[in-house]
């Protein structure tokens, strides 16, 4: 999995780093293994099916997604939606050209978005570069997580 990824990044000359954690993504702690990075930049990706689109939306940090902002900026209700959370590797295939891909403005403010591909592996990418390989739709498409 993780050559498949390396030759997308190759392949498209994207400026990234891969970082292998010695924990997993669940036991990793990103203030003590990597103190120039945080938390809030470690984004998850869900699929998401309207009728016949496909959208891939990625948040950071502890957010999670505001289906009402995203139905008004997508134009579809939110009771069609079907939404799914996804391995991120989708990002780094080809396949993810057959998306639509919506960035949380948050994950925009921080200086990389970490973007875990399996419990080991985490792609580092600066947000303006994810910006020019992926042309995402950016807006606020998240909510505060209350318990």
């Amino acid at each position: 999995m993780i050559d498949h990824v390396i030759g997308f990044i190759e392949r498209y000359g994207i400026n990234a780093e891969i970082i292998e954690l010695e924990l997993s993504i669940d036991e990793f702690n990103l203030v003590t293994e990597y103190k120039a990075l945080n938390e809030d930049a470690l984004a998850t990706t869900y699929s998401l099916t309207c009728m016949d689109s496909n959208y891939i939306a990625i948040l950071c940090g502890s957010k999670m997604m505001d289906l009402k902002k995203l139905s008004s900026i997508i134009g579809c209700p939110p009771d069609l939606f079907k939404v799914k959370s996804i391995n991120s590797c989708i990002l780094f295939s080809d396949t993810i050209w057959s998306y639509k891909i919506i960035i949380d403005e948050i994950c925009l403010h921080n200086r990389y978005i970490l973007i875990p591909l399996n419990n080991y592996y985490l792609i580092m990418i600066k947000p303006e570069e994810f910006i020019r390989v992926f042309k995402p739709l950016i807006n606020d498409i998240s909510m505060e997580y209350v318990i």
